[in-house]
């Protein structure tokens, strides 16, 4: 089976291999020179960027002006594209002013890496194709506005404010906003450039060039740069992002940014909260929160009984302002159902403050059973005694009650030492009631008696 020809692989790089540098090593010397310079030109003219590199690097170090100026002539002659990037990139190494007017004549751009492209359009004066050029490119450009050619220095900066492509300006305005380059300010302000990504550039762009109208007021995502921007240290930027905060949120935005503010407390986010009455919609506890905070009274006076337990826990919050505000408001709840939630917290959990807010406000349950429960458990007697006379309510209560319930009644029975209040815990039946008492009720009722020295009913 006849063997396959491999074909030759390609360089890797464009680094003369040892035998061409030997060849590079002999062209100042008589005679020799002649034989390297034809190897390495046969090489050249095959397209190998090695023998271009070589070639390149020789013109500086050649003495022999017959040899120096063949190789200019054969090095002018390129047309590979391969050759032409090698002899580029060892332009942008060695800044060569004889490569330079060799690449000159040539008149072909360097088609990779990004930066040696970029620098080649520029020292061949490619205005037009570097206002259209791609994204990567752009880094280059900015590079190039500070280089110590003045001719390259100059087109790129002529170049770098008319640039057409968007994902060009993205980058150029992103570097911008890392660096906060005085040229690139000065270039963004009288081109116009807007980025449109990412978000936080788009933000800065949109704000010094002063158009808000670009900044979607409703977006989630534009409420962190926001913040961002309203901390910069350009006081333009600063200003204009701080009174989007202030007037301009609305939907997620807004919600957004509240919840920035609840989880990060911090003064100058409150301070815009404050100032401006920022309440969102959604969801119930920040709008209740951010309400209590501003001083909004309606929306807590007005909260649900689901939202209730929200507006406990804010009566014991750290800022003095929403304390405040949210006992107050506890105090003042407009709905009934409400109210009566203030008293089942207590009721279902014995939520102490819970029992000293419906006492102060007056609350009271509307279902009778619960009433009464209520009044005997907050002692207050005389109400209890004349809605529940007989003492039928709370006997009904106990019966169905649980153990915790069963046993804070008990307690409470307890603690009044009014022997009366036992045929809460045994019916008007004791004889029936004593054999269904547990241990810890029976005991409670035998030291009641005992105390007050009813041995009938004792040993009945």
């Amino acid at each position: 089976m006849p063997s396959r020809k491999k074909s030759p692989s390609k360089p890797a790089d464009h680094e003369p291999n040892r035998l061409q540098r030997a060849a590079a090593s002999l062209l100042d010397l008589p005679l020799l020179g002649s034989v390297a310079f034809s190897h390495l030109n046969r090489e050249l003219q095959s397209g190998d960027p090695r023998a271009a590199t070589v070639l390149a690097r020789s013109l500086d170090a050649l003495t022999s002006d017959p040899i120096q100026q063949a190789v200019a002539v054969s090095l002018k002659g390129i047309n590979q594209t391969v050759c032409v990037d090698a002899l580029w990139q060892e332009w942008m190494r060695s800044r060569s002013a004889r490569l330079a007017e060799v690449l000159l004549a040539v008149q072909k751009p360097a088609t990779t890496p990004a930066q040696t492209r970029a620098y080649s359009l520029l020292k061949l004066g490619r205005i037009k194709q570097l206002e259209d050029a791609p994204a990567d490119l752009v880094m280059a450009l900015i590079q190039a506005c500070d280089d110590p050619d003045t001719q390259i220095a100059g087109t790129a900066r002529q170049v770098i404010g008319h640039l057409r492509q968007e994902d060009a300006f993205d980058i150029l305005c992103a570097h911008w906003s890392l660096t906060r380059n005085p040229f690139l300010e000065a270039t963004i302000l009288k081109a116009g450039y807007l980025a449109q990504n990412p978000v936080n550039v788009h933000i800065l762009t949109a704000l010094k060039l002063n158009q808000p109208d670009q900044i979607t007021a409703g977006s989630a995502e534009v409420v962190a740069p926001l913040i961002a921007a309203s901390r910069d240290s350009d006081a333009e930027i600063a200003a204009r992002a701080g009174y989007l905060l202030r007037h301009a949120l609305s939907g997620a935005a807004l919600t957004e940014f509240c919840l920035q503010w609840s989880r990060s407390r911090e003064p100058d986010l409150e301070a815009i909260l404050v100032e401006s009455s920022l309440v969102p919609r959604q969801p119930p506890p920040l709008r209740l929160l951010c309400a209590l905070k501003t001083g909004n009274t309606e929306i807590p006076r007005n909260c649900p009984p689901r939202s209730l337990e929200f507006l406990m826990n804010a009566c014991q919050d750290a800022d003095p302002a929403i304390q405040h505000n949210a006992r107050a408001a506890i105090r003042t709840l407009q709905a009934q159902e409400s109210r009566e939630a203030v008293c089942q917290l207590f009721l279902s959990g014995g939520h102490l403050e819970a029992r000293q807010i419906a006492l102060d406000a007056g609350y009271l349950p509307a279902k009778q059973e619960d009433r009464a429960l209520f009044l005997f458990l907050t002692e207050q007697w005389q109400e209890y005694e004349t809605l529940d006379f007989d003492q039928r309510m709370l006997r009904a209560v106990y019966e169905a009650a649980g153990p915790d319930l069963r046993q804070r009644i008990a307690r409470t029975v307890q603690s009044t030492g009014r022997i009366e209040f036992l045929h809460i815990l045994t019916g008007t039946d004791e004889r029936l009631r004593a054999g269904q008492m547990d241990a810890g009720e029976a005991d409670l009722v035998v030291q009641m008696l005992a105390k007050n020295q009813n041995w009938g009913r004792l040993w009945m």
